[in-house]
C-alpha cells in the first residue's frame, strides 16, 4: 500500500510501514535506527572476541606443550584439549601437505594428523636483514 509520498517503505529494525520522510529512508524513527546499527556491531565484535579467544586458547596450549617439552602430538588429541587448528596467526605451505605455522612467537609444522616442530621462533629474525 502506497502511502501520502506516494511510495511504500518498510522499516529495516522493525518492519514497520514508513509513512513520512524523505524517499530513501530506511527507519521509522531514530531508536530502529540506532538499535539497527548497534545488532550489526554487536555481531562483528563477537565474532573478534570468538577469533581472539580461540588464538589465545591456542597459544596457551602451544606454550604449556614446550614447557613440559613436547613437540610432536597427534591433532586428534590437541583437538580434544581445545585446540582449533584453523586459528593461527600465519600460515605456510611447505613440500605440499605440509603447513608452517605461527601462533604469536610459537612455530609448528602441521601435517594432516599431527603437529610436530614446536618451537620458540627467534623474535629478532624479522629484524636481522635490516
Amino acid at each position: 500500500m502506497k502511502n501520502v509520498l506516494g511510495y511504500s517503505r518498510y522499516c529495516l529494525e522493525c518492519g514497520n510501514e514508513i509513512v513520512y520522510g524523505r524517499e530513501g529512508r530506511k527507519f521509522c524513527d531514530c531508536f530502529c535506527k540506532n538499535k539497527y546499527h548497534n545488532r550489526l556491531r554487536n555481531i562483528h565484535l563477537s565474532s573478534r572476541r570468538q577469533t581472539i579467544s580461540a588464538i589465545e586458547t591456542n597459544y596457551e596450549i602451544l606454550a604449556a606443550m614446550l614447557k613440559t617439552g613436547v613437540d610432536s602430538i597427534s591433532l586428534p588429541r590437541l583437538e580434544k584439549i581445545g585446540f582449533k587448528s584453523t586459528y593461527t596467526t600465519a600460515v605456510k605451505s611447505i613440500r605440499g601437505k605440509t603447513l608452517q605455522c605461527m601462533c604469536f612467537d610459537i612455530e609448528y609444522c602441521q601435517s594432516e594428523t599431527t603437529i610436530f616442530a614446536l618451537r620458540r621462533s627467534n623474535p629478532f629474525f624479522y629484524l636481522e636483514g635490516m
